[in-house]
């Protein structure tokens, strides 16, 4: 996300963002219809596999891929976000934070941390 100036203090430090939407909300409220529609959803892709390549070819993994961590701004552009839970990738399937519980697609590892490693093929 473009971050604006940010107004500070001696107390405290603001981070202002671009205006955005939630990819949920975005897609609920302009529903893709017809070409047009398969055509943003296509380059909106493009865009969150550009980003995610970027952070794979600097040893980085993104660990909450989710709709909810995609924004998409007044022009149309799909912003990936959640960026609180990127790690390097050789840390391995981070620890789930306290208080979540599991969600039916997690993988085994986050519930069993001696399933870490497994066996080279």
């Amino acid at each position: 996300l473009g971050v604006t100036a940010p107004p500070q203090t001696e107390q405290c430090l603001y981070l202002v963002t671009e205006p955005v939407t939630p990819l949920r909300r975005h897609l609920r409220l302009r529903p893709p219809t017809g070409d047009s529609g398969e055509q943003e959803v296509a380059w909106g892709l493009h865009q969150l596999l550009t980003a995610l390549s970027f952070l794979g070819g600097s040893g980085l993994v993104h660990h909450a891929l989710a709709l909810d961590a995609v924004f998409v701004d007044p022009g149309g552009d799909w912003k990936l976000g959640g960026l609180e839970r990127v790690a390097a990738a050789s840390e391995g399937v981070p620890p789930r934070p306290p208080g979540v519980p599991p969600r039916p697609h997690d993988p085994p590892e986050l519930s069993d941390p001696s399933r870490e490693k497994g066996e080279p093929w």
